[in-house]
């Protein structure tokens, strides 16, 4: 055993679960092979105890639960789930399931992984026993899947020779009920399994909920009723859902049969980059495609694809001489279809090889002295944000000619010739182009400049969010890093970046809560530009709350006669303890908004459903914005009192018809009047209905937040 697991133990103050796993040989061999730092090894050890205690104790003879398990894009999912694997062998499980995915190549790419991981080539113990894709009628299989959970059952059997199950299965129409249906034929009772479905989000929901909701059916969807049946055949399981995009999980119904109760964040490794990285730490990595259009394909290679060729092209001249990092590559991902990944292609090739013309010609040239100087302007942009780079000279010449000469292209996808894997280790430096194949899990190695003319699409967040190949473990060469995006997908990424922060704080802070995720309220920052999945996977509608240039008031603040004598007593309250400035039409105070959130906005209660969940938002956007500038002060007007009240009428839906006064010749209008920042109008008003009745001395609130700080909240209806 290596220096590196002697001192791993698990940390037992923070498990949230009904029991607590212990740490075996197959979990300290897997990490061993892994060779993580020690801090790294602590934190997977740790997460993946607490995901396992949450699962089936094996000593129990029944079990069934969902349990969803939220890691960024490219940060070790995996990783996690080959971990999860190795503890539930050593914790008693005998059977372990993985549901790999939707393609040929990333099943491949999964299953080769798990085993290499596992090192199940590679060792003599014969401790696991590995299917792929097994049929419904291999006798064999079937006859060795027996044998196997027979051994666990005889307490004469050595221990050591006892082999786990271990099953990989592509998500697909055919092979899974092929295991089902195999599995049906095996005695399960007492048998503890755990199933991990990777990419938990992708194909594995009902697409038909939308369409129940309007028409009452209970329709599901293939693969959904696929995995439901799977799960019904197994007595004791529990089903662990792994995904980067949890959104269709956490927003679907509650009462779906796939619907997570538990859920386990994941902290990326050392050297992680993410979205918050290329999008707010180090903006300079990413780059605007400014020069084309991304509805309509260009008729010449566009110059900003030249610009990310020749800085690309630079950095493999860097890393190649000491195979740094052992690939590089660069991905260009116009859109999915596959005509224009052609066009790229046959773009990309000529001008590799003009490159490589001009570049042949002899020193002096006109030609190759202009071409010198356009790689210089790109040297120019790396020097920026590196500390390693050679000087220019040792760059250029034969080295950039040679480089650039080695360079494979190929295009990845699944029509004519194409090839959907690639044989990284033909080649140190690497150029792809391709559509869905380099979506959701395709891992790019080395990937050092990504080209995206794409648009956004339909703007769901997960979709755009699973586009983003170039995150990775790439702290070592992020100088070297660039991504060319569309402009407004590069504000999109901005966006996500916010709302997929926002959403893992949220989940954090519920998870530390000890309840269970059903009780989760969900609700998540998400710009009007995105939705949060495709829709056909929701049954419930959604609301959103906008908060950033526009006024925010409360429609219905006399829903009770005990909410309105609390805020009458509220408000008095604070009037009685904070002196007012009279200098201008309406009284006003200025001061920290920490103190009126607490001494004000905070007491105040609306329960009305017109405004409880705006109100309930907007209590969330000023506590976050707090969070981050502590120091924020606000202003409040005074705009009437119990002494001086406003006469306001009702609408037909019991709200209050207009809020704010407009201008006349003599005075501003009422939604004119805010401060410099944060501003908030407090009204008293009687209020009548259409009946006559009237309630007295209702106290109202209006709030404006200025667009530099906006926000756009999503939730559940």
């Amino acid at each position: 055993m290596s220096n590196n697991t002697e001192h791993i133990s698990i940390d037992t103050t923070s498990n949230s679960g009904s029991w607590l796993p212990t740490v075996g040989d197959e979990t300290l061999a897997l990490l061993t092979h892994l060779g993580l730092p020690h801090n790294s090894q602590q934190t997977l050890l740790n997460e993946t105890t607490e995901i396992l205690s949450q699962c089936g104790n094996t000593s129990q003879t029944t079990f069934s639960e969902i349990g969803l398990v939220f890691g960024y894009v490219q940060s070790g999912k995996t990783m996690s789930f080959t971990t999860l694997t190795a503890m539930a062998k050593d914790n008693g499980y005998r059977m372990i399931i993985i549901i790999a995915g939707i393609s040929t190549n990333l099943v491949s790419q999964s299953f080769t992984r798990l085993e290499k991981d596992l090192r199940i080539d590679d060792r003599n113990d014969m401790q696991w026993l590995s299917f792929r894709n097994p049929k419904r009628n291999e006798a064999t299989t079937r006859s060795q899947i027996e044998s196997a959970l027979r051994n666990w059952s005889d307490p004469t059997y050595p221990t050591e020779d006892k082999q786990t199950i271990l099953i990989t299965v592509m998500k697909q129409k055919d092979h899974l009920p092929n295991l089902c249906e195999l599995l049906q034929t095996v005695d399960l009772a007492g048998v503890p399994v755990l199933i991990i479905d990777d990419e938990g989000d992708q194909h594995s929901m009902n697409n038909q909920n939308r369409k129940n909701s309007r028409t009452g059916n209970r329709r599901t969807s293939t693969i959904h009723r696929r995995i439901v049946e799977l799960r019904n055949s197994i007595p004791h399981h529990t089903f662990i859902q792994y995904t980067a995009t949890p959104q269709g999980p956490l927003f679907q119904d509650i009462m779906d049969d796939l619907s997570p109760k538990f859920i386990q964040l994941l902290t990326p490794g050392q050297g992680y980059t993410g979205g918050k990285l290329f999008f707010e730490d180090r903006p300079q990595t990413t780059e605007v495609i400014d020069d084309i259009d991304p509805h309509q394909f260009p008729n010449i290679p566009p110059q900003s694809l030249i610009n990310a060729l020749m800085l690309f092209f630079l950095g493999v001249v860097k890393g190649k001489p000491l195979r740094e990092g052992k690939n590089r590559s660069m991905m260009i991902h116009p859109s999915q279809l596959t005509f224009t990944h052609a066009e790229y292609a046959r773009f990309v090739t000529n001008i590799k090889n003009h490159f490589i013309e001009v570049l042949s010609l002899p020193d002096g040239n006109a030609d190759k002295n202009d071409l010198l100087e356009q790689f210089r302007v790109a040297y120019n942009d790396l020097q920026a944000t590196t500390t390693d780079l050679p000087p220019f000279d040792e760059l250029t010449g034969d080295r950039l000619r040679h480089a650039i000469s080695s360079t494979v292209i190929q295009s990845l996808n699944s029509t004519g010739n194409n090839r959907t894997s690639v044989e990284w280790r033909n080649s140190y430096s690497w150029i792809l182009i391709g559509g869905q194949a380099m979506d959701r899990g395709f891992t790019v190695e080395g990937l050092t400049v990504t080209y995206m003319p794409r648009s956004v699409g339909v703007g769901n967040a997960d979709t755009i969010q699973q586009r983003a190949r170039f995150f990775g473990y790439k702290m070592n060469y992020i100088g070297y890093c660039r991504v060319y995006l569309d402009g407004d997908a590069r504000d999109r990424y901005i966006d996500y970046v916010r709302h997929e922060e926002d959403m893992r704080r949220r989940l954090s802070e519920h998870k530390n809560s000890g309840r269970s995720l059903n009780e989760w309220y969900r609700e998540v920052f998400l710009t009007s530009d995105l939705t949060l999945a495709r829709r056909e996977i929701f049954s419930h509608n959604f609301q959103r709350s906008i908060f950033g240039g526009e006024w925010s008031v409360i429609k219905i603040p006399h829903n009770a006669p005990n909410i309105i004598e609390s805020n009458q007593n509220t408000l008095s309250d604070f009037l009685s303890n904070n002196e007012f400035t009279n200098s201008g039409r309406f009284p006003l105070i200025q001061k920290p908004l920490i103190e009126v959130y607490n001494e004000l906005l905070i007491q105040f209660r609306f329960n009305s459903n017109a405004d409880v969940g705006d109100y309930t938002a907007l209590l969330y956007v000023l506590e976050k914005h707090l969070n981050e500038v502590p120091e924020q002060t606000c202003t409040l007007f005074l705009i009437s009192s119990f002494e001086n009240k406003r006469f306001r009428s009702l609408n037909d839906k019991n709200q209050i018809a207009q809020y704010f006064q407009g201008r006349n010749d003599r005075t501003e209008g009422l939604r004119d009047i805010k401060g410099t920042g944060i501003t908030f109008q407090i009204y008293v008003f009687d209020l009548e209905q259409e009946n006559g009745e009237t309630f007295n001395s209702v106290v109202g609130l209006a709030t404006f937040i200025p667009e530099e700080i906006s926000v756009d909240l999503i939730r559940w209806a």
